[in-house]
């Protein structure tokens, strides 16, 4: 189960166990990482990326695992536009908590919302909003109706809640207007989240999106509680979900994208590992360099092979061990050799590449048609290559290999032929290679 998961859940045992009230409404503003050390969520995020690398195909939630295998997937699906599409003209649900359904539903440009005991409320919303189903992963005590507009109107949500005796209608936060590359959902657990992705990349291949979760306290309002990256694969007309959940999918682009940019110089800390007990850093050592590894307080350094002036990647990768394996990248022209260093069974080194492959970034084909060949760091999934396949005729058309650490060795995990734009940092739609 995925750290995002787990924590919404244990958030919602624990709001139903003890209410909120409005004094509490300060301390609830929770950081994303409430309760865990930065260093216990980067090595969450590397157990579930490590998990997606070695296992062939992950069962959906839910999943019979006796079912037989899927068939290959149509090869022009019908995308589904918007998690929107889960939204309803009229939900019933208790609102009121008397063990009875009332009514929601849209009508031209009005929310109306009826419980059994009589009470009812009109609300203006844009024609052709959509009811969301309940929100019941929240602090109130009854649940919550949303009431979300069309994508293209831009416009914000309504909440309705039952408190004091009342239907009580409020605004709900900006971050719920719909705009193009935002989305907003309810999940089955209940909760509310809100996600932002990357609009361009086309609507049949699989997306990350950054979610964020948000719950409702006592008064109604809606308190942002935490975000995370989950996968959505729209083509399946799927929720976004935590992304080793998904079957696994060769280059699949939610984990591919986007690429690692930070970079730390010489005598810089590392972006994640900065503190004193794990902590990462390239020094000076004569005339080459050195880098320098903390990990649990004990100190480790390896050298760094001769080349251009080295800079340290600010992402990282999952390893044999507990500890991450680091990249280090040495310009020298037009190109950047890549080294991979981790704790290993012999001490911390760097590692070798399988079958003697040589890491380099070489953006362009040179004069003599040497392919080109990319190497890079994903924020989502670790290190990844690829291997222009014909620069004259497609040179959009890539080979890619995904890495994984084993022990003292870097191993090669095929991922066969894809359509890449590095420029925009996204897989193309395969029938458009060649095309640019």
């Amino acid at each position: 189960m995925s750290n995002l998961m787990e924590e919404r859940l244990r958030d919602a045992l624990a709001a139903r166990a003890d209410q909120v009230t409005p004094e509490d409404l300060g301390p609830l503003v929770v950081p994303a990482a409430a309760g865990r050390s930065r260093r216990t969520a980067v090595l969450a995020g590397l157990a579930a990326a490590a998990v997606v690398a070695a296992v062939v195909g992950v069962p959906l939630l839910g999943q019979d695992p006796g079912a037989p295998e899927p068939g290959p997937a149509d090869p022009s699906p019908s995308p589904t536009p918007s998690v929107v599409e889960q939204g309803r003209a009229e939900v019933r649900t208790d609102l009121d908590g008397d063990g009875e359904d009332d009514r929601a539903w849209v009508e031209g440009g009005t929310l109306r919302v009826e419980v059994s005991s009589g009470t009812s409320v009109e609300v203006p919303v844009v024609a052709g909003a959509r009811i969301l189903p309940p929100v019941t992963d929240a602090g109130t005590r009854n649940p919550m109706l949303v009431a979300v507009p069309p994508a293209a109107s831009g416009g914000r949500g309504t909440t309705v809640t039952y408190r004091a005796g009342g239907l009580v209608v409020d605004d709900a936060p900006e971050s719920l207007a719909l705009a193009p590359g935002r989305t907003v959902w309810v999940d089955d657990i209940g909760a509310l989240l809100v996600g932002d992705f990357d609009v361009d990349v086309p609507e049949n291949q699989r997306v990350l999106v950054e979610a964020t979760t948000y719950r409702a306290v006592r008064n109604g309002n809606l308190v942002e509680h935490g975000a995370g990256h989950l996968c959505w694969d729209r083509v399946t007309n799927a929720l976004p979900v935590p992304c080793e959940q998904l079957p696994a999918q060769d280059a699949d682009p939610s984990l591919m994208f986007p690429v690692v940019e930070q970079r730390s110089a010489v005598g810089e800390s590392h972006a994640i590992f900065d503190g004193e007990y794990e902590n990462a850093v390239l020094e000076r050592r004569g005339d080459g360099y050195a880098l320098v590894f903390t990990w649990d307080g004990m100190q480790s350094q390896a050298a760094v092979p001769g080349g251009g002036t080295p800079e340290l990647l600010g992402g990282a990768i999952g390893s044999s061990l507990e500890a991450p394996a680091l990249v280090v990248a040495q310009e020298s022209g037009d190109i950047t050799m890549m080294t991979v260093f981790a704790p290993t069974s012999r001490g911390f080194r760097a590692l070798d590449v399988e079958d003697g492959r040589l890491l380099v970034d070489r953006p362009s084909a040179d004069e003599g048609a040497v392919p080109a060949q990319r190497v890079w760091m994903s924020q989502q999934s670790g290190l990844w290559s690829a291997q222009q396949v014909s620069p004259e005729e497609e040179p959009d058309l890539y080979r890619v290999t995904r890495w994984t650490v084993d022990d003292t060795v870097l191993v090669a995990d095929d991922q066969g032929f894809a359509c890449l734009d590095f420029t925009a940092g996204r897989r193309l739609p395969d029938e458009t290679c060649g095309a640019s």
